[in-house]
């Protein structure tokens, strides 16, 4: 009962949005049907998402690889390290909220081809969610051991957990160039861009990781999953000089 329910609701939803459509296009006034298949603009359609699906699986093999790195490192570790991913989750869902809204605002830029409304957007949208990682790093710092408590009653674990408190505490702050210019590529539709950044942040990790671990242990497991961070915005960074180039051209 419950798929049917997921599936009926899934329909709906098509329904509605195919509903609300035809009310645009009919307020629009006539439209020929050749613009509604486009072949060129489906195709950069299925493009883009090709390389999204392809970046998210490169962004979900890291993780899967620090679990997996967590768990050679022993059965704590791998507790410990699965109530502090719980908080990485919990920052994602907010700093994903500044980045929806970067990729809002710069996408518009980006179709009027407005170098100058795209750099305001992401200036703006970028303070406000440095500001909030400040504000969840520091947070952690202070209340992080009575969130550790929340989560478990295992002492072996709370005690894991603690020891790399420090790190995960640094996660928002470092990572949130990361989530602010997957927002910014994917506003401006770098598909190519962000697919091959998440290939080669991914290649980064795992080189560190195998640096790393070995020489510090589970420190050195985090060491290389904030690196991971850094890797994704300095990657995405490279496309900077030809997205500007895109709009200036």
């Amino acid at each position: 009962m419950t798929g049917a329910a997921s599936a009926a609701a899934q329909w709906l939803h098509l329904l509605a949005a195919a509903g609300l459509i035809v009310l645009i296009l009919r307020n629009r006034g006539p439209s020929p049907a050749s613009a509604l298949f486009d072949g060129t603009a489906i195709r950069r359609l299925v493009s883009v998402n090709r390389d999204i699906f392809l970046r998210t699986m490169a962004l979900l093999a890291g993780f899967t690889w620090f679990n997996i790195a967590s768990l050679r490192e022993g059965a704590d570790v791998l507790a410990g390290n699965a109530i502090l991913m719980q908080y990485i989750s919990i920052c994602a869902f907010f700093l994903d909220a500044f980045a929806h809204v970067t990729e809002a605002e710069t996408g518009r830029a980006a179709g009027a081809k407005k170098w100058k409304r795209l750099l305001r957007a992401f200036r703006l949208t970028s303070e406000l969610a440095l500001a909030f990682s400040i504000l969840l790093s520091v947070g952690f710092l202070l209340l992080g051991d009575q969130f550790i408590m929340m989560m478990t009653t295992d002492e072996a674990t709370r005690a894991t957990a603690r020891s790399f408190l420090i790190w995960c505490a640094l996660t928002p702050l470092l990572g949130m160039p990361s989530w602010q210019l997957d927002g910014l590529m994917i506003g401006a539709t770098q598909g190519p861009l962000m697919r091959n950044a998440m290939i080669a942040a991914l290649v980064i990790y795992l080189a560190l990781d195998a640096v790393l671990r070995p020489a510090f242990g589970a420190h050195g497991l985090w060491l290389a999953f904030l690196a991971y961070y850094v890797a994704r915005a300095g990657t995405l960074m490279v496309g900077w000089p030809g997205l500007k180039r895109s709009f200036v051209a």
